[in-house]
């Protein structure tokens, strides 16, 4: 079967299978497989009820599979990206290598999920499998509808003739929900091209369609893409009523706070930074509130910048501290660390260097508390798993990273075998800061320069007993002393100056 993406690999609340009977009545299933995967037709929490009620009672792997992927879209629909994400790896991994058309499903739910955080080249190298899994021509329209939406999403207008054609397919077979996602689609690409009229016809279009309550989760979807349209055009009384009209129907708390955050985002483009801080505040308590952490970055970083320029100093460092701890969070669970999760990484440090002397502890040094009760082993491993990171996203890709660092790719192969034995946390503010600092040293001296200010902030926490030190760090009493008789005196470390380091046992 397919290597999957990382992401999915998440935990997850696992579906308990006790002597559930197995039915085999394929044809019926795979009309209840097509009638599933355009389960838009309900509102999601009844959607959601029926799947989990189906479950209860269904002992086939297949058909597990298919009902655990509509739950996982019903959860990636209220905001829960992780948990979708590991329910849909959960129901890829039940399936049997012979049933291509539920794995052709699956892999569509997982092509939806990655378009949402952005990660567009891996759901176009899916969509290729999909196409040649199923003869379902139910489901080959559908991964064609997604592919035209990925591309177009990627920059490329010119597939609004193909989605036009795709529409009149969804609309033949009466599949309302899919065939208003098209057309909302195809607003949007028209408004890529400045085409505002045909724009607005085709979102009154979709609308005409969600009048009923069952899809008002499409509704609130197209209230916010015109709201965003018409900022773009510069109307923005209007823009902000469709995205108010968005919040007050939305039932999903993802719609709800990324519709918060573009009504904050609108104040703040027009320097209105106190309401542009109040509706992000808004938008990050449903974010954390209700687990919609991919958007927490986002609210953070626009958070930090309105307090900057409300001379807010601290409450400016404390979102930007939030911000980029969730942002590399994220990124160690796949999500791409680009857009604005890359921002507020990049503006916290850039913040921390520009207020130094309102950031470090009072003894001027940099406060590495994360290293307490760690061994020297994992300190490490985090530090250099969050210098090749930053590394490589300050570089563009692992070879220039590595070319930056002067080390060869040998070594940042073995640095990261090595160092994912120990699951490092690699978010700590105190780490991009001291990256940020000395960037422009080596591997072999950025690591030695860091092993110095760690050794000299733990020999003060550890009361200044090596015996205690040698202890926590997990390091032999011996060479820790030897080290420590080598420590440069020039440091202003606050340590005897006849205590210098030079290199613990280990490799860099």
């Amino acid at each position: 079967m397919l290597d999957i993406p990382e992401i999915f690999n998440q935990p997850h609340n696992g579906f308990a299978v006790e002597n559930l009977p197995v039915v085999q009545e394929k044809p019926r299933w795979t009309e209840f497989v097509s009638h599933l995967s355009q389960f838009g037709e309900l509102d999601v929490p009844s959607t959601r009820e029926q799947l989990e009620s189906l479950l209860a009672y269904e002992g086939d792997p297949s058909h597990r599979a298919a009902l655990i992927t509509g739950i996982a879209r019903c959860t990636i629909g209220e905001g829960q990206l992780l948990e979708g994400a590991g329910l849909l790896g959960y129901a890829y991994s039940l399936l049997p290598e012979h049933d291509r058309d539920t794995r052709a499903f699956v892999l569509l739910e997982l092509v939806a999920f990655l378009a949402i955080i952005g990660s567009y080249d891996n759901a176009l190298m899916i969509l290729k499998t999909v196409k040649n899994l199923t003869n379902s021509e139910y489901l080959l329209r559908i991964a064609q509808y997604y592919s035209l939406v990925n591309v177009g999403r990627k920059g490329d207008p010119s597939i609004i003739e193909a989605l036009k054609a795709s529409a009149e397919y969804f609309d033949h077979i009466g599949q309302k929900s899919t065939l208003a996602y098209h057309y909302k689609n195809i607003g949007n690409f028209y408004g890529k091209l400045g085409e505002y009229h045909q724009t607005d016809v085709y979102y009154q279009k979709a609308l005409a369609l969600v009048g009923d309550p069952r899809f008002q989760h499409i509704r609130a979807a197209i209230f916010h893409d015109m709201g965003m349209m018409e900022f773009r055009q510069g109307n923005f009384e209007t823009s902000e009523e469709n995205l108010s009209n968005c919040v007050s129907i939305a039932d999903s708390y993802y719609t709800q706070s990324y519709a918060l955050g573009n009504l904050g985002f609108i104040h703040y483009t027009r320097s209105g930074f106190t309401r542009s801080l109040a509706y992000f505040e808004q938008s990050l308590n449903i974010a954390v509130d209700h687990g919609v952490f991919h958007l927490v970055p986002g609210a953070c970083y626009y958070l930090g910048c309105c307090a900057e320029h409300l001379h807010q100093l601290t409450l400016a460092e404390d979102y930007f501290a939030q911000g980029s701890r969730v942002a590399l969070e994220l990124a160690q669970q796949k999500f791409p660390l680009t857009g604005e999760r890359l921002n507020v990484v990049n503006r916290y440090i850039a913040f921390l260097q520009d207020h130094a002397s309102d950031s470090m502890t009072g003894s001027g040094k940099l406060d590495f508390s994360f290293a307490i009760e760690k061994t020297l082993k994992e300190i490490r491993a985090a530090f250099q798993e969050t210098l090749l990171d930053v590394m490589i996203h300050k570089s563009g890709s692992v070879k220039n990273a590595i070319a930056l660092l002067d080390i060869a790719e040998r070594t940042y192969s073995k640095a990261r075998e090595r160092n994912r034995k120990f699951t490092p946390e690699k978010s700590h503010e105190c780490l991009l800061v001291f990256i940020r600092q000395n960037q422009n040293l080596n591997w072999k001296d950025i690591n030695r320069k860091f092993d110095d200010q760690i050794l000299t902030f733990l020999y003060h926490k550890y009361h200044m007993s090596k015996k205690e030190m040698s202890q926590q760090l997990g390091v032999n009493y011996s060479r820790l002393v030897m080290r420590f008789n080598q420590i440069k005196p020039t440091e202003p470390d606050g340590i005897p100056a006849n205590l210098k380091i030079n290199k613990i046992e280990g490799r860099y």
